[in-house]
């Protein structure tokens, strides 16, 4: 008798142990496909890892178009016509004609030097001009401007501290007079222009000229975001995100508007309803569009203006542009399942 009730005993001893294996099993293959995150933080020095990069500024100018290069291509189009044309807001057969590549304003042709200052008190000058990289261009439809960004390249160096550029003040807005949003910068990550929009600067003070001035971008903090590409919060490989953006807008499109990066198989837009739909791709932040795996999710800076015209560094034409990086390190977010 007493073997009967061991051997019940030992029967439902084995089915408890079975039900709750497979409740625990089933518990966590729940959460498994919740695929939920876990979130390391880390404070990393640059380029501990070759994928690190710094952030960039990118300087846009309004209208950046130059008249007598227009002209020259038709002496019968003005640059009004032209950006409204760039637009949607107006269309004739003739404008499709104009290769925008060659009426823009080079502004190359502006930046005399670069310097780079290392945190060992070292520093490095360059006079090649290719630091700048024209990178990306925007209609805004609600005020009917055009812009064109430059992005100052910095290099892919540990240890660097300062980035400088001198440029022609006859390359940018005047600034002895008040500004109707002729220039506006942007700090973000190299190719991810696009998505920079809470870091953009579109107010600047009066200045008695452009002539000896050094603004100075001084980076206090950055936070760098890894993300997982999930189903239900997906996100685009990060390198040359600017690209990958502009080319799947004209593959929605159809077409392209004639300052958008060429897409095999799609040609510039031939009418103003299907312009003015290429023209609607601006920059925006990672809220907007999917955002990339790796990007910047915040950054603190200050802008500070001095007049160098009294001191030994003063070069007569030209203003200077810095970017100050007062960490060297800086905060990654990584995402992890």
């Amino acid at each position: 008798m007493n073997n009967i009730y061991l051997t019940r005993l030992g029967s439902f001893f084995h089915v408890i142990c079975l039900t709750i294996t497979i409740i625990l099993v089933s518990y966590w293959v729940y959460v498994y496909n919740l695929n939920n995150d876990l979130c390391i933080v880390d404070y990393k020095k640059y380029y501990e890892t070759e994928s690190d990069e710094f952030p960039v500024l990118s300087i846009c100018l309004k209208n950046h178009i130059s008249e007598e290069k227009l002209r020259l291509q038709n002496p019968d189009i003005d640059i009004e016509s032209y950006i409204k044309f760039l637009g949607g807001n107006e269309f004739k057969k003739e404008l499709t004609e104009i290769d925008y590549g060659n009426v823009t304003i080079d502004m190359s042709k502006y930046v005399r030097e670069c310097r780079v200052y290392w945190r060992n008190g070292t520093r490095e000058k360059s006079t090649q001009r290719r630091v700048l990289r024209i990178s990306h261009a925007f209609y805004q439809q609600r005020r009917g401007e055009l812009y064109q960004c430059y992005e100052l390249e910095t290099p892919k160096m540990k240890e660097m501290k300062i980035m400088v550029f001198d440029i022609n003040n006859a390359g940018l807005p005047p600034r002895n007079v008040s500004q109707n949003y002729e220039m506006k910068t942007y700090l973000h990550y190299p190719n991810h222009l696009i998505t920079s929009e809470q870091n953009v600067k579109y107010t600047w003070p009066i200045l008695d000229s452009n002539d000896g001035y050094i603004s100075r971008f001084l980076i206090k903090s950055v936070e760098i975001v890894k993300r997982r590409n999930k189903g239900r919060r997906p996100c685009k490989e990060w390198d040359n995100y600017d690209d990958r953006i502009v080319e799947n807008h004209v593959r929605n499109v159809g077409c392209r508007a004639p300052y958008q990066k060429a897409v095999d198989g799609y040609k510039i837009c031939t009418t103003n309803v299907s312009m003015k739909a290429a023209s609607l791709l601006k920059i925006t932040t990672n809220h907007v569009l999917v955002p990339p795996c790796k990007y910047m999710g915040k950054l603190l800076y200050d802008l500070e203006e001095d007049d160098m015209t009294a001191t030994a560094i003063y070069k007569k034409g030209y203003l200077t542009i810095g970017i100050y990086f007062r960490d060297g390190s800086f905060k990654e977010i990584a995402q992890t399942r």
